[in-house]
């Protein structure tokens, strides 16, 4: 089993965006498809481009040292037998002995849970493994290989498994290896509805499933997922599907979504789809937009495409507020309870000017680069209409309400990020504060967004 370059880059992608902890386990001992320098430079952000064919045992990177590199303190492999030296020797077929629930940041699947026969128990191994807040990190074979074990993965078994087991979706893609070229290169393409049929040539390709999906909470027991595509029951009996939504189905939403996602990466669509319904009922942006905590750019590229729908003032801008290095050191105040992974200086980093080639089709923006409260100062003349704050923590959420407030013109919105997630308490905190001390009344939302429309009088 191994990790291919194409699968070593996606991982990493997904570290940078949002380190993934400090202890990780594989399943089974994994081989590194990429070389010591080729792991520094995608770390730095930097494309790796043309690689070598193929690598002399020499050159690859063992499993120790490149998770050693991602900045994990402890690593773990677990397999049913010794022979290739896992330091935990398991039926993932059986339950979890207690010692290793809740153990782990990271599990990496490269290619075990297909060779296991009751897949369901390793599923359910996997969440018991995790510490809420861990990532189950999947690579496994979807079309073009024929007979490697029990099972070819569909999309959708993953997703409905972890959706109705407490985790959320962090991205999904198809990766797309050459059987007769180097496995080293790879065509990569994110899934964006997982009941959808796959494009893939088995005779010419090699397509993985990849998957990373995160422990949000812990759910009281292990819920098995319904195939709600099917549309009859027993009986001829009609099913009712409750997975079937007007707002999934709203064809220029999900074209604006994908035309985003291919640049900024896969994003929360329900939280985006309660940003541009709330934008949208404005009726039209007598003040300016802005967001504060830009990450890849996907919401500002959703703010903006919608405001273009509006009427607005002709001298009209969207402004930019973010460190693009990261969060802020965490206070007390952003400590979450036991189980739940805590913020760190730096999660969530990307840099202004990959944000700035992203949205450069849009000419009346406005970047200002620094931290909070700080990077205000410059726009403390600006009025607004619509304000998206996603900005995690509690001191920059108490400051951007403080300053965004008053400058938001009557009737204008608030949409705030974070207010309903166990990984933001600090933010929680900052809304009550405010919300105390202003009289204004937050509308708290199932997404985890809080929504605050600023009194007209």
């Amino acid at each position: 089993m191994g990790l291919a370059l194409p699968i070593v880059r996606l991982l990493i992608d997904q570290h940078r965006a949002r380190p993934f902890g400090s202890s990780v386990l594989t399943l089974g001992v994994q081989d590194i498809g990429a070389t010591a320098g080729e792991v520094e430079s995608l770390l730095a952000g930097q494309v790796v481009e043309e690689p070598r064919p193929s690598l002399a045992p020499r050159d690859a990177l063992s499993a120790e040292l490149f998770f050693k590199a991602l900045r994990f303190e402890e690593y773990q492999s677990l397999d049913l037998f010794g022979s290739e030296g896992a330091s935990i020797i398991h039926d993932l077929s059986q339950p979890i002995p207690h010692a290793l629930r809740g153990r782990f940041d990271l599990v990496i699947d490269g290619g075990t849970i297909e060779h296991i026969f009751d897949i369901a128990a390793a599923l359910r191994g996997i969440v018991s493994l995790l510490k809420v807040g861990g990532t189950a990190f999947h690579v496994s074979p979807v079309s073009g290989w024929e007979n490697h074990g029990f099972y070819s993965i569909n999309p959708k078994l993953f997703e409905r498994f972890y959706r109705c087991n407490g985790f959320d979706i962090d991205g999904a893609w198809l990766v797309h290896l050459s059987k007769t070229g180097s496995l080293r290169s790879g065509r990569c393409e994110a899934i964006r509805d997982f009941d959808a049929p796959l494009q893939a040539d088995s005779l010419r390709e090699y397509t993985l499933l990849v998957m990373a999906a995160r422990k949000r909470e812990e759910a009281p027991a292990i819920a098995s997922p319904v195939d709600t595509h099917q549309s009859t029951g027993g009986g001829g009996a009609v099913r009712l599907r409750d997975d079937l939504l007007f707002w999934q189905q709203e064809e220029e939403f999900r074209r604006v979504c994908d035309e985003g996602e291919v640049l900024c990466g896969p994003g929360p669509r329900d939280r985006y789809y309660v940003i541009k319904e709330y934008l949208r009922s404005l009726g039209r942006l007598d003040g300016d937009t802005a967001e504060c905590g830009i990450y890849r750019g996907l919401g500002s590229w959703l703010i903006r495409y919608y405001a273009q729908q509006l009427p607005r003032h002709g001298d009209y801008r969207h402004h930019l507020f973010d460190s693009f290095e990261g969060v802020s050191p965490p206070t007390a105040s952003d400590a979450p309870a036991p189980g739940v992974r805590p913020w760190h200086a730096g999660d969530m980093a990307w840099g202004v000017e990959d944000v700035k080639r992203t949205l450069s089709r849009w000419s009346d923006l406005e970047f200002y680069r620094g931290w909070i409260p700080a990077c205000f100062e410059a726009a403390r003349d600006a009025r607004f209409a619509f304000v998206h704050i996603d900005v995690d923590l509690y001191e920059p959420t108490r400051e951007a309400l403080a300053f965004f407030h008053p400058r938001v013109i009557p009737g204008g919105i608030i949409v705030l990020d974070d207010d309903g997630f166990l990984t933001c308490p600090g933010a929680r905190k900052a809304v009550e504060e405010f919300a105390a001390a202003s009289g204004e009344r937050f509308v708290r939302l199932p997404t985890g967004q809080a929504v605050l429309v600023k009194a007209r009088t």
